[in-house]
């Protein structure tokens, strides 16, 4: 049982990270720090501390990127960041679209856990870390409690939810009862510069966001690919 440093952040083992937990001072009574990135892409001013957010989206339309894009703020500002049952999320990625992974730990990528184990990890980590990551077959296990803890502690959890190929709309059905979900439909593409200069394609994301008391609200912004 042991810990790896990579090119990036700290990937740990289970037995590892359950000794992890260790509060700390948050930088702001507000709200998860958003990134001016982020912004221009998210129709809301903030996230509230304490939020369950789902981003969902199919495989390659870029969830990686926008939840890649809501971690820049809280790892600027210094918060803990844990990621866990995600093997195929890149943290060297991450790093490239401006993620601080100095307070960034995840899950070894190359052993599967129990979903249960994953969640009650979660549940633990929500008392040290600022905000939590975990894919929605992990939080389904004990979502209303899970969320609940992470309200209690004020601990941000982003549930990732990988959606089947044909799936075109928010889902209503999740056994995750978010505060704020993002349905990421994309990536589209647009042409820019002039045929003197070359003509290049931009990658731009497309969320759709909506909450508890709204109607879904769609964002179309550049983003930049690692």
């Amino acid at each position: 049982m042991g810990e790896s440093r990579g090119v990036a952040g700290r990937v740990v083992d289970m037995g590892v990270l359950s000794y992890m937990v260790s509060p700390l001072t948050l930088a702001s009574d507000l709200g998860l720090p958003i990134s001016e990135e982020a912004r221009v892409v998210l129709p809301v001013s903030t996230i509230r501390r304490g939020s369950t957010v789902v981003i969902s989206g199919r495989i390659g339309s870029g969830t990686y990127s926008l939840l890649s894009m809501l971690l820049v703020g809280p790892s600027a500002a210094g918060l803990g960041v844990a990621i866990l049952g995600i093997p195929d999320y890149s943290l060297s990625a991450a790093r490239s679209l401006g993620v601080d992974l100095s307070g960034v730990v995840m899950t070894d990528p190359r052993r599967r856990f129990d979903r249960s184990a994953l969640a009650r990890a979660a549940f633990a980590l929500t008392d040290g870390y600022q905000v939590v990551v975990v894919d929605h077959d992990v939080a389904s296990v004990a979502a209303s409690r899970l969320s609940s803890r992470a309200r209690q502690k004020r601990s941000t959890l982003l549930v990732l939810d990988r959606l089947p190929p044909n799936s075109t709309s928010l889902p209503t059905n999740s056994m995750v009862k978010a505060d704020l979900r993002f349905l990421v439909e994309g990536p589209a593409w647009s042409l820019g510069g002039t045929l003197d200069s070359g003509i290049i394609s931009r990658p731009m994301l497309r969320v759709i966001t909506a909450d508890r008391q709204s109607f879904p609200v769609e964002m179309l912004a550049g983003y930049a690919v690692p």
